[in-house]
């Protein structure tokens, strides 16, 4: 049922969305995490993303499928119901992708590589070195973070 806030929901959607697939997420995948984090329950069937998103449930699947490999969502199903959901898993989901993302590991054994590979004396070298510390930097600090952060929410809370 639309509402007189849809239109503004809707902007946030497609807002969200560019900002999003901007920084790498598939655009359609972009569009359904912000139609998810927006909406009353934080939960959405297919047939409310489809009509949310003006899309075809073949696009919510594809898209469903890319968001729950990276953590973002988790598929479910209420005891009785016939329709899938996708929620955020809980409050803490963005903690959980960026705590048991491995990418910033990865991607420091990778340009480690790349070092070896040309010559850590080389110019290339030292780019890729530098750059190389800066993602071992950001896995070893992530944990801190995610602690901080949850500390600043129980403050604010009032946990």
């Amino acid at each position: 049922m639309a509402t007189a806030g849809d239109g503004a929901r809707n902007e946030f959607i497609e807002g969200l969305a560019l900002v999003l697939a901007g920084s790498g997420l598939q655009r359609m995948a972009a569009r359904m995490l912000a139609a998810v984090l927006s909406s009353e329950s934080g939960s959405s069937t297919v047939p409310e993303l489809t009509e949310t998103l003006q899309v075809s449930p073949a696009a919510i699947s594809g898209a469903g499928r890319a968001l729950i490999q990276s953590g973002f969502l988790i598929k479910t199903r209420n005891p009785g119901d016939r329709l899938d959901s996708y929620s955020l898993g809980g409050d803490h989901w963005y903690e959980a992708v960026i705590s048991r993302n491995p990418v910033y590991e990865r991607l420091a054994a990778e340009l480690e590589r790349g070092v070896r590979a040309v010559g850590p004396k080389t110019a290339p070298g030292r780019r890729l070195a530098e750059t190389r510390d800066f993602f071992a930097f950001i896995a070893e600090r992530t944990p801190e973070l995610v602690r901080e952060w949850q500390q600043l929410r129980d403050a604010r809370d009032g946990a």
